[in-house]
């Protein structure tokens, strides 16, 4: 078998990217983090893909296995060191503000690694940040933004983050919140405003 055919057979190697460094038990940040865990699972279950999420901590290392997943918590200046070791073919990073993690991933990653970097609602920020992402926006091969059609990415275009003719996709946004049943209001809430949207998640 020759190493194209090898390469086409095996699954995708994808590693999420969670910059923001926590000082919780990797544990506990797992459990505040059920989107997280829930895109891991699915991404797993799908049968074509290895997916692993590199989160950065202030306390030691650990890594925590899941249901076909793992998560590893390392210091953040090691984080792009952990990303390269894991050879993946497409690294998925949470958070447009992390211009250092972002121009480490540059170094650290070879060219034939996609680097997709997803919009969670941050500003393009202070003049440094936009500098440092001047630098490495030619790596970056899809900003994804939650109403990017809208004008979301907008504003990264004006500061000259994301340019003409770069790759912007649209995503739909994820969040969760685990309410206990006991602590539900007796009477149903009224929802205010035109128009109204509500997303009802069930397992």
């Amino acid at each position: 078998m020759t190493g194209e055919r090898a390469a086409a057979d095996r699954p995708i190697r994808v590693v999420m990217v969670v910059p923001p460094a926590t000082d919780l038990d990797p544990a506990d940040a797992l459990e505040r983090a059920p989107t997280i865990v829930r895109t891991l699972t699915a991404l797993a279950a799908d049968g074509r893909v290895e997916v692993t999420a590199c989160c950065a901590t202030t306390a030691a290392r650990a890594t925590i296995d899941g249901d076909g997943w793992r998560a590893s918590f390392v210091p953040a200046p090691e984080l792009a060191a952990a990303v390269a070791a894991e050879r993946p073919d497409v690294v998925h990073v949470h958070g447009t503000s992390f211009v250092r993690t972002l121009r480490a991933l540059d170094r650290s990653l070879p060219s034939r690694t996609a680097l997709v970097v997803q919009h969670h609602g941050e500003p393009p920020g202070p003049w440094r940040n936009r500098l440092g992402h001047r630098a490495v926006r030619g790596r970056v091969d899809a900003w994804a933004f939650t109403g990017a059609m809208y004008g979301q990415a907008d504003p990264f275009r004006a500061a000259g983050i994301v340019r003409r003719g770069d790759r912007v996709v649209e995503v739909l946004e994820a969040a969760s919140l685990l309410v206990p049943s006991d602590v539900l209001p007796a009477t149903p809430p009224v929802l205010e405003g035109a128009p109204v949207v509500l997303r009802v998640g069930r397992p």
